[in-house]
């Protein structure tokens, strides 16, 4: 039973949403957004709150039900607050400066990469990681904030079991 799932998501003031079929409709101040849910749940909009419920007992039904409401809540939020996150760049030589209306990100490449403002931060920050190994420091250039790479400690065989007995029990964080 999903516990997510259970709970209804409410409509702040500002905000007008429409249910057509498996089509959700949300509009606020921040904008207009939609989604379209999967045929497994039905969804209802009753008096200023939404209500999702899974359409059977599938295992499919029950596992969508949950990810459906956090897709409508997140519609809410989206036309309310917005989306925002801080990405942090480190490393010599790596700079991003704003020009109008589009950030010029200098990553190490022989060209800089622009990218308008309100372009999505995956985007920006999947370029250098796709053809880098991310553990290395020249590929850390940009990252969201406070994200952390795990490393593995390499010692030789029959050591690592040792290690990591060692740190399963005292639960220490990964060292360098």
């Amino acid at each position: 039973m999903s516990r997510i799932g259970n709970k209804a998501v409410s409509l702040p003031s500002g905000v007008t949403a429409n249910v057509d079929g498996q089509t959700v409709k949300v509009k606020g101040p921040k904008g207009a957004v939609q989604v379209v849910l999967h045929d497994d749940v039905v969804v209802t909009l009753d008096k200023g709150s939404f209500k999702i419920e899974p359409r059977g007992e599938g295992k499919r039904a029950r596992s969508l039900w949950g990810t459906s409401r956090t897709l409508v809540a997140n519609l809410i939020s989206g036309v309310t607050k917005g989306f925002e996150e801080r990405l942090e760049i480190t490393g010599v030589g790596y700079r991003a400066a704003v020009q109008g209306k589009s950030l010029n990100l200098q990553l190490g490449f022989s060209h800089d990469v622009n990218r308008d403002r309100d372009h999505r931060r995956r985007q920006a920050e999947s370029r250098p990681g796709r053809r880098r190994n991310p553990r290395l420091p020249p590929a850390r250039a940009v990252q969201g904030q406070g994200r952390e790479i795990r490393r593995r400690i390499h010692l030789p065989q029959g050591r690592q079991e040792e290690v990591e007995g060692l740190r399963a029990m005292s639960r220490l964080p990964c060292r360098d």
